[in-house]
């Protein structure tokens, strides 16, 4: 039997007994400007010595990010064995983050951009 099974839509990973390999954590949105009430999801998954991110943030009209200083918190740290972040937002093209694992956060990667929601995949040893 196949012990893992992709479901499309959801982007989950299911183990033989069909339960989500998926554990929700709470996501810590640092210095980031939102201009009305944000909404910030994060889930991740183990594979051994890697864990596997995916986080939302969402802001009922408008959210800033500053290079350098915004960043989000991630499930787990690790002792700087490496990743990537990848972060997509609505106004502007995907581009890659800055992977701080030893104290557990994603820096975003660009300054002053003004979007409604960033979406975060982190990869990452630990």
């Amino acid at each position: 039997m196949n012990e893992r099974t992709q479901i499309p839509e959801a982007f989950a990973t299911l183990d033989s007994m069909g339960e989500s390999k998926w554990h929700a954590y709470t996501v810590s949105a640092v210095n980031f400007n939102f201009n009305g009430a944000p909404i910030l999801s994060g889930r991740y998954f183990r594979v051994g010595r890697v864990c596997h991110a995916q986080v939302r943030i969402e802001a009922a009209t408008a959210l800033t990010t500053y290079a350098a200083s915004s960043y989000i918190t991630l499930p787990i740290s690790s002792q700087m064995y490496g990743g990537m972040v990848s972060v997509n937002h609505v106004s502007s093209s995907a581009g890659l983050g800055t992977l701080v694992t030893s104290t557990g956060v994603a820096h975003m990667p660009d300054s002053g951009n003004v979007t409604r929601y960033i979406n975060v995949y982190a990869v990452y040893e630990i």
